[in-house]
């Protein structure tokens, strides 16, 4: 569902007038207000089918006819009932203050509600966020309790990515034009980070990495509410229940905020070195390595530093073969593909990261002309669009099959990254052969003499590190003085 266009390509038949719905109800769920679902209503002549849409499943009712009266009158007492639901009922996330809640009017500004740019103006805008206030159980390493705080500038949002309805929101603390319930000793607004077990072992020599790990304030969690208990009763194993995890963090720069393909290069070098420290020495697995947890910050200096941000789906390496984590996890695009073919539950290993990892710098590369500026054609749209077979099956054919003629072609603005493409794909791609081949042996003599975690050593922090140390000629920097 990339674009109006491929929303509705037979926009008669009763299959694309779904899809075109449904496109509209992803646009709702990924942009503008915060909700957990959404209700829409699907109207052909005098045929009406109310349909709920949420981040795991879609349920239709039973068509009703209009020209019926009985279902006529049914269909005006739904009509008035949902008017009355509570707007958590409608899906706005618990304790959310917003203007348009209290002056229905505002909903009429197209520049506030709807997004101008947009095709016939069917995307909600974010700029309908700025300045409501959100109530959440805060926590941190010494109180817990309720904290308002103001919404500001969606700095980043995902697109129609199932279960998965990131949001990057800059905000302040709600006491702006009053008295504050969290200030510290020193009469301001006490932001103090939470001492989680990665920053807690950043310590002597280790200290280096806590310039690439996010300085968390606050997290909250907040369930789906008593609807979510139903549909689970209704549908059992075939709904998977959601959370709404936030964190309260220091701001990070986007990487699209980067100016020059080097400073993408050290970023993207950071992040492994990063990903390394958290995995060896807090025994941590990230399991979401994606283009929106890789972000960068800048020091006073103006020093550029690569950030491994947003930690909601890691693992401690020890727990990561216990049967709930092997669990699909992460964002579809960039997943490791093991990960995607049907009937996966693991194991889990480094290498699936680092795997990501290219995924994240294929796309990136291939993807944009410069920062920013996407590129007038998208190699791997189709990553975004479609299903796990799909992509399993594409991603197989990139690094399963010993293709010679296969050559890295990113972006001019991006092409000195050809020869890390080239040569961590060529990686892969060893590794999966060696991989083949002892397993066929091992089905001859019953035993695997083989290293699964670095496909044979073919794949791993050394070699990845090899690679991305240096580029376009000139050494990186590297952070880990080990």
């Amino acid at each position: 569902m990339d674009n109006e266009e491929n929303r509705s390509p037979q926009p008669l038949t009763p299959q694309a007038f779904r899809y075109q719905v449904a496109g509209y109800a992803r646009d709702i769920l990924s942009y503008g207000v915060i909700r957990s679902h959404v209700i829409t209503l699907m109207i052909d002549d005098a045929k009406v089918i109310f349909v709920y849409y949420d981040h795991s499943l879609i349920v239709e009712s039973e068509v009703l006819d209009l020209q019926d009266s009985e279902q006529k009158l049914l269909f005006v007492k739904m009509i008035k009932q949902m008017h009355a639901l509570s707007p958590e009922a409608l899906g706005i996330i618990p304790n959310l203050q917003a203007p348009f809640m209290y002056d229905p009017k505002q909903l009429k500004n197209p520049g506030l509600y709807l997004e101008p740019a947009a095709k016939e103006g069917t995307i909600p805008s974010h700029k309908v966020l700025v300045g409501c206030l959100l109530t959440v159980d805060y926590n941190t390493k010494t109180r817990q309790g309720q904290r308002t705080v103001r919404l500001g500038k969606v700095l980043f949002c995902s697109n129609g990515i199932n279960g998965r309805g990131t949001k990057v929101i800059r905000v302040t603390c709600s006491c702006k034009d009053g008295d504050c319930a969290w200030k510290g000793k020193d009469g301001e607004c006490d932001w103090k980070g939470l001492k989680l077990r990665c920053t807690d072992m950043a310590v002597d020599e280790h200290a280096w990495v806590l310039k690439h790990l996010p300085n968390v304030l606050g997290w909250f969690i907040t369930d789906g509410g008593a609807l979510q208990v139903r549909l689970k009763l209704m549908f059992g194993a075939d709904y998977d229940e959601r959370l709404i995890c936030g964190s309260i963090q220091e701001e990070l720069c986007p990487i699209m905020d980067l100016e020059s393909q080097e400073q993408f290069a050290q970023v993207m070098y950071d992040v492994l070195q990063c990903h390394e420290w958290v995995y060896t020495h807090p025994r941590v697995l990230h399991r979401d390595i994606s283009q929106a947890n890789i972000m960068f910050r800048r020091d006073a200096t103006k020093k550029i530093y690569g950030v491994l941000n947003d930690y909601d789906l890691a693992a401690l390496v020890d727990e990561r073969h216990a049967p709930t984590s092997g669990h699909r996890t992460g964002t579809k695009p960039y997943m490791a593909h093991e990960q995607q073919r049907t009937g996966w539950t693991g194991p889990l290993f480094y290498r699936h990261d680092l795997e990501s990892l290219f995924y994240v710098i294929l796309l990136l590369v291939y993807h944009y002309q410069r920062p920013g500026v996407k590129a007038e054609k998208l190699e791997f749209v189709k990553w975004f669009t479609e299903g796990d077979d799909f992509i399993y099956k594409e991603k197989s054919n990139l690094l399963r099959v010993v293709d010679f003629s296969w050559i890295a072609a990113p972006q001019p603005f991006f092409g000195a990254f050809r020869y890390w493409l080239q040569t961590i794909r060529d990686s892969l791609v060893d590794g999966f052969s060696d991989q083949g081949l002892a397993l066929r042996k091992a089905r001859v003599g019953g035993q695997i003499s083989f290293d699964l975690e670095t496909l044979g050593d073919n794949f791993s922090y050394k070699t990845m590190s090899a690679v991305m140390r240096n580029f376009d000629g000139k050494e990186l920097v590297t952070r880990n003085p080990k």
